[in-house]
């Protein structure tokens, strides 16, 4: 190294000088400056190290050493690196320091006896690894979105600092139309019936609900997401769905569960508003200009009348899919009274499944066993096509029943309802036997019993006492 090369030398460097065998090298600042060949061999020992072309000090470099080590063996280009460290220097060894206060100690030379100034630079910096210059620690990094909390830890007091806390949303994890759809909507619920549904609330629109369903692979960050149309909610901050869950947005939670039973195992939240019994456009937004959803549902058909005061709520059909909610043809009505809150609908069964597996050889207008059933009202009932003795039929029966406050005598319908069919049944009411109706303010829907057998027990009860108005009344089951 002479004085016509490229470096500064009123600037630092850092110099490394290897001999491995035969074989020289010099690095400076990190970079291989020279190699060549040198069969001298090595002292085994020295009492004074000159830097420089002259062992007697006569050519020896005139300048300050801040950090001085010698290796045993030669080091290789990685090392070199390390050890240079970005013009850090060599990080001090943890084996170096013990367990509790550590005094280290400087020592500080002037350039000259002569000299009268003094200037001292000094950094420690802790790092847990080598895991890189900058990092305090092995860095966190979030795949899903998650709240970081965290709190140091004092060594001399023994003491733990604050809590703190921040949440993080990495990218692709906000809600749109593939990720996030609503997956069932009960718009116009029974009305309340049973004591504890009554102590909680008499007005049927407390029991509505709508449910929510991720059907990504990962879980998703729904702040910024709310209702602009329909009903009053907004997710709050940091609200996280995660893959394959369902959450419920309910208009009265003692309402609901009093129905439902306590909610346990998701996430629920109140809403304001309700939602319309004759229909609405629905608008679930995000901080994107586009909608995530923007549909209209209704009462009429084509959309699925049943769920229009008759117990059973509106299904979107394959979730999983994301279909396009705007589409009548895309929903369906649940198959339990009140719907599936916060759970998956069974497995639709269809007629033809169903006649495969019960051994059913007609078509659905035949009577197989001729018991006055066809065999499409078998598949609805849950019976067997080849059994007369298990036709279930359908009993009317009057009852004394209290219905707001008031005891009267009320005719009520009974019959079985197969849980798992693909179809509907609705209970129809007419007066003349011409004009029928499911209108809920002439039947009402009181209660589904599951059987427990995939067959449910479904009570209907007539609007009006007995004997109020003086009119006949006629009931008929319309499957399709």
């Amino acid at each position: 190294i002479n004085r016509g090369s490229d470096i500064d030398y009123a600037e630092w460097h850092h110099f490394v000088f290897l001999k491995n065998g035969d074989h020289k090298e010099i690095w400076i600042d990190g970079e291989l400056f020279h190699e060549g060949e040198n069969t001298t061999p090595l002292f085994d020992d020295w009492t004074a190290l000159g830097i420089g072309s002259n062992n007697a000090g006569g050519s020896n470099v005139a300048g300050i050493v801040d950090d001085f080590g010698v290796w045993a063996r030669g080091l290789n280009e990685t090392e070199i690196g390390l050890i240079y460290n970005g013009g850090s220097g060599r990080p001090l060894m943890t084996d170096v320091l013990s367990a509790g206060t550590n005094t280290i100690a400087v020592e500080i030379h002037q350039a000259s006896a002569s000299s009268s100034d003094i200037r001292f630079d000094m950094m420690l910096r802790g790092e847990t690894g080598s895991v890189g210059s900058n990092n305090v620690s092995d860095p966190i990094f979030f795949k899903e979105p998650a709240t970081l909390k965290a709190r140091s830890y004092n060594t001399d007091n023994k003491g733990w600092s604050a809590l703190t806390e921040a949440f993080f949303s990495p990218e692709g994890t906000k809600a749109d139309a593939s990720k996030l759809v609503v997956s069932e909507l009960h718009y116009h619920p029974a009305n309340p019936d049973t004591p504890a549904e009554r102590a909680a609330s008499r007005d049927r629109d407390d029991f509505e609900f709508l449910e929510l369903h991720n059907i990504s692979e990962g879980s998703l960050d729904l702040t910024g997401v709310r209702f602009e149309a329909g009903i009053n909610f907004a997710f709050p901050d940091h609200t996280v769905l995660q893959a394959d869950k369902r959450l419920l947005l309910i208009r009265n939670r003692s309402a609901f569960e009093a129905r439902y039973g306590p909610i346990e195992g998701m996430q629920s939240f109140e809403y304001t508003g309700r939602l319309s019994n004759g229909g609405e456009q629905l608008i679930l937004k995000s901080d994107g200009l586009d909608p995530i959803h923007d549909f209209t549902y209704d009462d009429e058909p084509p959309w699925p009348s049943e769920a229009d005061g008759n117990g059973v709520s509106l299904v979107l059909v394959k979730p999983a899919a994301g279909l396009p909610h705007g589409l009548p043809s895309n929903w369906t009505t649940s198959s339990q009274f009140g719907g599936s809150p916060g759970a998956a609908e069974p497995t639709a069964l269809t007629y033809a499944a169903w006649a495969a597996s019960s051994g059913a050889q007609g078509g659905p207008g035949d009577d197989d066993d001729q018991d006055g059933l066809s065999n499409f009202w078998e598949f609805l009932f849950g019976s067997r096509p080849d059994l007369a003795s298990d036709a279930p039929g359908f009993s009317l029966t009057i009852r004394r029943a209290d219905v707001d406050g008031q005891a009267d005598d009320y005719l009520f319908l009974t019959y079985r309802r197969n849980l798992l069919a693909n179809a509907s049944l609705t209970v129809e009411v007419s007066r003349d036997l011409i004009h029928w109706t499911a209108d809920p303010a002439m039947i009402k829907p009181v209660a589904q019993t599951d059987n427990g057998d995939g067959i449910a027990t479904v009570t209907h009860r007539f609007a009006r006492p007995v004997g109020q108005g003086q009119h006949r009344a006629f009931f008929r089951l319309r499957g399709q």
